[in-house]
């Protein structure tokens, strides 16, 4: 089959998909876009806004999350590029101010803020106003923020890393973030997003976000997400095509911001994520395939959208989708992978297993904790039953009670599941697990 015809296949899967995530009511609205061959193709159903019925289309702006981790980890490449970031540093040399709760500084490199090996909690939503000053006032909040490793010796998805590597490339450049993605991501690609802050969004058609409540979509606030995370992709909104135009950045062959030494530390697989996440980790990037012909990936959640970018660099293809629920990130993962696998026959290289035949899950039961986070797990029929509740800077936090089964080998979701970002305990043993690609260890009596 000729390039073109399977091009053509993999926009037909991906008009499909785009209706079908509005069809099954993931979501209101929904966008998906695919570069190959040098050209954009976009599709869109559903509205941006329910109470008006405005239709998404190609300009619509979507919530990216987390995957403006990568455009982070891009404007930091930048900056070592210029020489002004070295990514083994100490992070203070940069940060001389930063305090963290219960541990110092020491052996804490610029690196390690980008490969999740920091070890500070990542999850602790701060919201220090929408200033030019947001990120350094929760620079000055850290002091009171745990850590669940020593620097470099675990992996533990952490937002914070990245909103001190924002912090970072503020102190560098004299800009607050917002600016900063502006002068270094956006004017430089000739695309108008993503933008950070809500005013810049204004101008543009924005979906709005949804979350469900009693089993109903009501609209999200947009403020639950505060500024300050806006790094870690709190805040930034996209449309697909600028979102692909940045993907292309990352192509073999592309001068547009980065060296290639650059990209090519990125892609680089620096250590495993955990058997539960499954890929390899670059910075920023997720890296579901090695070598010469690589697979990068990130998803993305806020409280009100969902997204999903996968990129083959060597094919110089990428396909981005975009939604407006939380439950869009993981619908889109599977279908983005399907669409780049009918266009370039990739598909990712994940660590997968099957679950164990029989295996003794008593000894799992017990306490297991992080900073602001607990979790009771015991034992219930075949499965676990797990109970997570929070306390401290994650007081308010809605509690949850789940109850999973073995999915994979000492990986645990609901039944039927696939396990990824679920619950593992690796190896089998009970001196910590992972919930959701977070580090706990177990409590001490």
């Amino acid at each position: 089959m000729s390039t073109q015809s399977l091009v053509s296949e993999a926009v037909e899967l991906l008009e499909r998909a785009v209706a079908g995530i509005v069809d099954r009511g993931v979501a209101p609205g929904a966008v998906g876009g695919i570069l190959a061959d040098g050209a954009i193709t976009v599709a869109a159903s559903g509205v941006g806004d329910p109470t008006v019925g405005d239709a998404v289309g190609e300009r619509t702006l979507f919530q990216i999350g987390s995957v403006t981790k990568v455009v982070t980890t891009t404007i930091a490449m930048r900056l070592v590029d210029a020489g002004q970031l070295d990514l083994d540093a100490p992070v203070a040399a940069y940060l001389p101010e930063l305090r963290l709760a219960g541990r110092s500084t020491e052996g804490l490199i610029v690196r390690h803020l980008l490969t999740h090996e920091s070890g500070i909690e990542g999850d602790v939503y701060l919201d220090t106003g929408g200033g030019p000053d947001a990120l350094e006032r929760l620079v000055e909040r850290l002091a009171d923020v745990g850590t669940v490793h020593e620097p470099g010796a675990a992996w533990s998805y952490s937002n914070i890393g990245f909103v001190l590597a924002g912090r970072i490339a503020e102190k560098l450049t004299g800009l607050a973030f917002p600016e900063v993605v502006r002068t270094l991501v956006t004017e430089p690609l000739g695309i108008a997003t993503p933008v950070v802050l809500a005013d810049d969004a204004l101008s543009h058609h924005c979906a709005v976000g949804h979350r469900r409540r009693d089993g109903a979509l009501v609209p999200s606030p947009l403020r639950e997400l505060p500024v300050s995370m806006a790094p870690a992709g709190s805040r930034p909104f996209c449309a697909i095509g600028d979102l692909l135009r940045f993907a292309a950045s990352h192509f073999d062959g592309a001068d547009d911001l980065l060296t290639e030494k650059s990209r090519l530390l990125m892609r680089r697989r620096w250590l495993a994520q955990p058997r539960s996440v499954g890929a390899g980790q670059g910075l920023g990037w997720f890296v579901l395939r090695d070598g010469p012909d690589p697979l990068l990936a990130h998803a993305g959640d806020t409280f009100g959208f969902g997204a999903m970018l996968v990129v083959a660099p060597a094919r110089r293809f990428a396909v981005a989708i975009a939604g407006s629920t939380p439950d869009v990130a993981d619908v889109a993962a599977g279908l983005a992978f399907q669409v780049c696998a009918a266009a370039t026959g990739l598909t990712p290289q994940l660590v997968s297993s099957a679950p164990l035949a029989s295996a003794e899950l008593a000894h799992l039961a017990g306490r297991y904790e992080r900073f602001g986070v607990v979790c009771d797990v015991g034992l219930e029929g075949t499965g676990l039953r797990i109970r997570t509740g929070y306390h401290g800077v994650r007081a308010g936090t809605p509690s949850t009670d789940e109850r999973v089964e073995m999915v994979g080998e000492w990986i645990f979701g609901p039944k039927g599941s696939s396990g990824l970002f679920g619950y593992e305990f690796p190896g089998g043993a009970n001196d910590r697990m992972y919930a959701h690609g977070r580090l706990l260890t177990r409590a001490t009596a």
